[in-house]
């Protein structure tokens, strides 16, 4: 809470230079108003509830991206059963497009802990049981933008 102005400023000069900023964080009820309605895609599941609105994790997000009350319903159900942990699936809203989906990610790197693992092998371990190929092997297969092209100029 205490370094909000200076993450706000961070994510403002971030997006005038055209960079993503991936931010994640376990309590939502703890994001300033103005980083989370910057943000133009949410991920989340097994967010935790409570009698208490204020302190409803997942009610609060609901609120903030203000999602009708029938997918709302929905939404708290779901969540509340833990349906979306037994397969792995997140909620992705998009504000763009002001639109809620489930999708099943390979895990973010910041979600990746396991003492035995380290963070690539486990990445390697979704390759294996999803049949997608997420790294790459060596640097060699990135692809690079032409630069003209990536400046938006006549080749």
């Amino acid at each position: 809470m205490r370094a909000g102005a200076t993450i706000s400023d961070l994510i403002k000069e971030s997006r005038r230079s055209r960079l993503g900023i991936l931010l994640a964080t376990q309590r939502p009820v703890e994001i300033l108003p103005e980083i989370r309605d910057a943000a133009t895609n949410l991920f989340f599941c097994d967010l935790s509830t409570s009698r208490d609105k204020m302190r409803s994790q997942v009610d609060f997000l609901l609120d903030s991206i203000q999602v009708e009350d029938a997918l709302r319903d929905v939404v708290l159900t779901m969540n509340n059963r833990g349906l979306l942990r037994k397969g792995k699936y997140w909620f992705w809203y998009n504000a763009s497009e002001r639109d809620l989906g489930i999708i099943k990610p390979c895990p973010p790197t910041y979600s990746l802990q396991d003492p035995k693992l380290t963070p690539r092998a486990l990445i390697h371990l979704c390759e294996k049981l999803s049949g997608k190929q997420v790294l790459l092997k060596n640097w060699n297969e990135v692809k690079r933008p032409k630069l003209r092209a990536f400046l938006g100029l006549n080749p």
